[in-house]
């Protein structure tokens, strides 16, 4: 989904990557700041035209940022981003299909939220399943939803007005009851909040209109053999320093410094890669401090959480042939919602994973493995028996809560648009370069994002040194 620390995952521990092979420099051409896919991009196209005294500092001890891949249970799982969103026109699969990886196809699809709902087991808050005529009008309402949306934006951008705004005046509109309303009040939650990581509250309904700039489409897909590759791809033949936090970087007219725990690094460029919510919280001091308006527009941009659950149970007990399975919950807890996949569907193993989004992941973040578990299990018990299965092992991630990353990916909430993304990524004094999923236009909050600025901060730096860029790839 879209889009997305030393990340808390209980029982798994996935170290993976390009240990440095570090000879100091006095001064490096440039500095990549985060081995995620962006810095990584950003570096590689950096030596892809020549530039070889280029060096990648990674706060963490592995390679690849919010692209986290983890083969406990004999399944390439992913703890941070999933799925490839549009493999047609996206320089990100061209990657994928030059190493010849498999997609595996899902029946989720960014671009159109509401196919979800043709593979799903929808259940009411006494787990009763709804019929597929009642599935059938939650459908209608949430594609006529989106239409009304529309009708709004056509007028222009509104910030102030959030999607809680625009369900009560659709609601009030078509006299919805308050069962219909509380059901498509969850509906527009699962879509949304679980697409975008934010509430709806938070939320305001232009926020489509910046997603729909991409020009990736088509088929999303997951890569069974693990999304770790394209960064290991990425990293190879790059000089890349692992558990190197930057803590401040000092920039003038010629060089630039890079305060680390392992020491200043110089070099004549820099190029910044790291999550927003380190910026937020400004884990890294910068000197002279950043622009007013780059520090307004990381203030303006939210960071959104999104968190897995993973549960491997000795067998299968859950609907088989269909993708998703949801829980309608109660209306005072209306906002703690399940997203489960059936990952049986595709990994061939007994394996469900449990999504989190927006302030109910903020809050699960704070429970214990054992409560998170437990309320989980509750909920399929609900559905189908208290005899079902207890998991035999899991993982849980904490996104939120690390950090090296304060939150899984970028969301333009109520008050970014892409005059605020085209700002973030704007250079400073022509030597220190923006990249990462939060400064794209077109492809905020995905992976796709991270890799083409990571590609477009470098060719920035080219620029700047005289060299044109050659065509990537």
């Amino acid at each position: 989904m879209a889009r997305f620390f030393l990340l808390f995952v209980s029982h798994c521990y996935c170290a993976f990557g390009l240990i440095a092979e570090y000879h100091p420099i006095e001064t490096y051409d440039a500095i990549v700041v985060g081995a995620g896919v962006s810095g990584l991009s950003a570096a590689n196209t950096l030596r892809n035209n020549g530039v070889k005294k280029v060096i990648v500092l990674e706060a963490g001890n592995r390679i690849g940022g919010r692209v986290w891949t983890t083969d406990t249970w004999g399944s390439n799982l992913e703890l941070g981003a999933s799925w490839i969103h549009g493999i047609e026109n996206s320089p990100l699969f061209d990657v994928v299909r030059d190493m010849n990886l498999t997609i595996q196809p899902t029946i989720y699809k960014s671009g159109s939220l509401s196919t979800k709902l043709g593979s799903m087991a929808l259940y009411d808050a006494d787990g009763k399943p709804l019929s597929k005529e009642e599935i059938a009008t939650l459908k209608e309402y949430a594609e006529k939803f989106e239409g009304y949306l529309d009708e709004i934006n056509e007028k222009g951008r509104n910030h102030t007005l959030t999607y809680i705004d625009a369900l009560n005046s659709f609601s009030a509109k078509n006299k919805f009851s308050k069962q219909m309303y509380d059901r498509l009040y969850y509906i527009l939650r699962l879509l949304n909040t679980y697409e975008i990581a934010v509430d709806l509250q938070d939320m305001s309904v232009s926020v489509e209109e910046l997603y729909k700039k991409t020009e990736a489409s088509g088929t999303n897909g997951l890569i069974p053999l693990g999304y770790n590759l394209i960064p290991s791809k990425l990293a190879k033949h790059q000089s890349i320093e692992l558990n190197c936090k930057v803590d401040k970087i000092s920039y003038g007219d010629q060089i630039i410094e890079c305060r680390t725990n392992k020491g200043v690094f110089k070099a004549k460029n820099c190029i910044v890669t790291v999550p927003l919510g380190v910026l937020k919280a400004d884990a890294i001091a910068f000197s002279p401090p950043l622009p007013q308006e780059k520090l307004d527009v990381i203030e303006k941009i939210q960071v959104g959480v999104f968190d897995k659950i993973y549960l491997f149970f000795p067998k299968v007990f859950w609907d088989r042939h269909v993708e998703w399975i949801e829980s309608i919950p109660k209306p005072d807890m209306r906002d703690q919602i399940y997203d489960i996949m059936n990952l049986a569907k595709y990994f061939k193993q007994p394996i469900l994973l449990a999504f989190t989004a927006g302030s109910f992941a903020k809050e699960a973040e704070k429970w214990s493995d054992e409560k998170t578990v437990d309320s989980v299990m509750s909920l399929l018990k609900k559905i189908y028996g208290n005899d079902i299965p207890s998991p035999s092992s899991y993982m849980i991630t904490r996104w939120g809560s690390d950090p090296l990353f304060y939150g899984s990916y970028s969301s333009p909430g109520l008050q970014a648009d892409e005059e605020t993304y085209a700002t973030f990524a704007e250079p400073v004094m022509g030597r220190l370069f923006f990249a990462g999923e939060a400064t794209s236009q077109t492809d905020c909050s995905t992976v796709l994002g991270a890799f083409t600025t990571g590609q477009r901060a470098a060719n920035q730096l080219l620029t700047g040194m005289g060299i044109k860029p050659r065509i990537e790839d």
